[in-house]
């Protein structure tokens, strides 16, 4: 296998710099830790320096130096990955490649305007875990002849079959739309209602898909993402998401994310 991380995003960071996501091969397997690190150089084959910490089994970072937006640099990215087994790097990218500077900081503007309705009105600080979909397989609860899950609540993946089952967690401003909840009518007439739903508006960083888990960090309740459209772009480009979530059982593994000496 050559560099396992398939695919390099630079793009608005709500904050003074740039935001990057990487993508890995599903695999990739090399033993955890994964530890990355964001680098920048004035060529794309020379001078490469790290500009972000050590980020340790995540796969985003965000830029808060605001001298790497200089209309007059020529400036290049790529994200080195160690594990136990060796050392690999991304391909290389300029910050301007899915959107020109104009647009670039365009969506920018969009997502610093977000963020200030979100602060100033209901918005809260939320916690978004990334559902694997790399990485080992889980060796406590996957069969490993057929590939099925064989424990829905395993400690180890949370029934993801991936080890860790989930990514995170990346904090977020989130605006919660009311909660809502049907009552749907059994054979026998007894009204049964459904777990809370919910509309979730946040900026685009970062992505979000079904079955990732958010954290109201209020209340600590957990919800899963049924679906996500986006409903701001700029050229295509995803700027504001809305997740549409359910409310998640307090028996469900996902409780355990982020609790100390929890696997």
């Amino acid at each position: 296998m050559g560099t396992p991380i398939i695919k390099l995003e630079i793009f608005p960071g709500y904050a003074d710099g740039f935001a990057f996501r990487w993508y890995m091969n599903p695999l990739f397997n090399d033993p955890l830790p994964w530890n990355s690190v964001v680098e920048l150089a004035p060529a794309p084959d020379e001078g490469w320096v790290a500009i972000s910490p050590t980020i340790v089994n995540q796969f985003l970072w965000a830029s808060t130096e605001p001298k790497y937006i200089n209309k007059d640099q020529v400036l290049y990215f790529r994200v080195r990955l160690t594990t136990s087994k060796g050392t690999y790097v991304s391909d290389v990218r300029k910050p301007y490649g899915d959107l020109p500077r104009r647009e670039f900081l365009i969506a920018k503007e969009l997502m610093r305007k977000e963020i200030l309705q979100a602060r100033s009105m209901s918005g809260i600080i939320g916690e978004l875990w990334l559902r694997s979909t790399f990485g080992p397989l889980c060796t406590h609860c996957k069969d490993p002849v057929t590939g099925d899950i064989l424990d829905s609540a395993c400690k180890y993946c949370y029934g993801t079959g991936r080890e860790p089952g989930y990514h995170g967690p990346y904090s977020a401003w989130m605006t919660f739309s009311p909660a809502s909840r049907d009552e749907q009518q059994t054979q026998d007439g007894a009204g049964v209602r459904e777990p809370f739903s919910f509309t979730i508006r946040m900026v685009v960083c970062p992505y979000a898909k079904d079955t990732d888990v958010v954290v109201d960090t209020c209340t600590d309740k957990r919800y899963y993402v049924d679906q996500v459209q986006n409903i701001a772009e700029v050229r295509r480009v995803a700027i504001v998401q809305d997740l549409t979530v359910h409310e998640a059982p307090v028996t469900e593994p996902i409780y355990r994310l982020g609790k100390i000496g929890s696997v």
